[in-house]
C-alpha cells in the first residue's frame, strides 16, 4: 500500500481557473484573491460550473442570502439557504455548491486566516462544535449585515491605486464576524442535552480522525460511552447512526481522492481502510450504507 497522501485542496486562484468561467468580466477577481474576495450575486454574474464536485479550500467563507435560494454541502450536512439566512464554512471543510436559483441575491465572501491577524479569536467560532453554522436572521440582523457587506464590497471594487482599502476591509470583516458571533449566541440553545453534547463531540472527533480508520469502539472509548449508546445518541440528533456518519465521511473522502488525485482505486481503497478493491467498490457505489470494515470491529 502506498504512503498516505494529503488530499489536495484548492487555493482560490486555482478554484477560479478550474470551476469558474468569467473570461468576459475578468474584473470580478481582483488583487489578493487568495487572501480575500467578496462577490455580490446580482451585481456581477459569476459563472460557476454547477454542480461543483466535492472539494476543500484554503479559505473560510461566508454567504448571506437576501433573495432566491442556493444549496451547499458542508461536511456531511446539506444546507438549502433562502432569504434571511447565513452560512459559515470553515477552511478545509469538504464542500460543494449544488445549485443556485436564477434570482439569487446576497453576498459571498472568503478570507484567509491571516486576513484577521488583528482579531484571530474571531476564527474560534468556526471550530466550536456548538456554534450553529447556518443562521436564520431577524430582519434587523439581516439589514445590519447587508449594510456591512455592501460597504465591504464597495471598498473591494475600488481600483488598486486606493492603497488603504486592504487596511480598511479587515475591520468590516471583523465587525461582520462579531455580529455573527452575537447572533450565533442567540441562536444556539442555552441548555444542550447530553445526547446533543455527545453527538457534537463525536462529530468533532470524526472530522479529525476519520483517515485513521478507527473502529467505532475507539470513538466510544474516547467519549467514555459504549458503541451502542453512541450510535443511539447520534441517531437521535442526526437521523443517522454514528457508524453511518463515519461511512458518509469516508465516501466523501473517496470522491475527493478520485476527483483530485492521480491515485488508483486500489491505492484509495488502501488509504481508507479497504484492502479488497471489490468490497470497496460495493461500499462506494452499490451499497453506500453498509458498514466500513473498521467501523464494525
Amino acid at each position: 500500500m502506498s504512503k498516505k497522501t494529503r488530499i489536495s485542496t484548492y487555493h482560490p486562484i486555482d478554484f477560479r481557473l478550474v470551476f469558474i468561467d468569467n473570461s468576459e468580466d475578468p474584473s470580478v477577481f481582483r488583487e489578493q484573491v487568495d487572501r480575500f474576495f467578496i462577490h455580490s450575486f446580482q451585481k456581477t454574474k459569476v459563472n460557476l460550473r454547477l454542480p461543483l464536485p466535492v472539494h476543500k479550500k484554503t479559505v473560510s467563507d461566508l454567504m448571506l442570502i437576501t433573495k432566491g435560494s442556493t444549496t451547499r454541502l458542508s461536511g456531511i450536512e446539506k444546507h438549502t439557504l433562502q432569504a434571511g439566512e447565513f452560512l459559515l464554512v470553515a477552511k478545509g471543510t469538504i464542500t460543494s455548491t449544488i445549485d443556485m436559483s436564477d434570482d439569487l441575491d446576497g453576498y459571498y465572501c472568503h478570507f484567509a486566516d491571516d486576513f484577521l491577524e488583528h482579531a484571530p479569536f474571531l476564527l474560534d467560532m468556526f471550530l466550536d462544535p456548538n456554534f450553529p453554522l447556518k443562521l436564520k436572521l431577524t430582519p434587523q440582523e439581516q439589514q445590519r449585515l447587508e449594510t456591512l457587506f455592501h460597504t465591504m464590497h464597495e471598498l473591494y471594487q475600488q481600483p488598486p491605486s486606493l492603497s488603504d482599502k486592504f487596511k480598511l476591509i479587515p475591520f468590516y470583516l471583523q465587525t461582520i464576524l462579531a455580529e455573527i458571533y452575537q447572533i450565533g449566541k442567540r441562536t444556539k440553545k442555552d441548555i444542550v442535552d447530553k445526547k446533543t453534547k455527545l453527538t457534537q463531540a463525536f462529530l468533532q472527533l470524526a472530522r479529525k480522525h476519520y483517515m485513521e480508520a478507527w473502529p467505532l469502539t475507539t470513538y466510544a472509548d474516547r467519549l467514555s460511552v459504549t458503541a451502542n449508546h453512541l450510535n443511539k445518541s447520534v441517531k437521535a440528533n442526526m437521523q443517522m447512526t454514528a457508524s453511518q456518519i463515519l461511512n458518509e465521511i469516508i465516501i466523501q473522502e473517496a470522491k475527493v481522492l478520485l476527483l483530485q488525485t492521480d491515485l488508483t482505486i486500489s491505492q484509495i481503497a488502501g488509504q481508507l481502510g479497504y484492502y479488497d478493491v471489490a468490497h470497496f467498490g460495493k461500499f462506494l457505489i452499490d451499497k453506500p450504507d453498509q458498514v466500513h470494515p473498521s467501523i464494525e470491529k
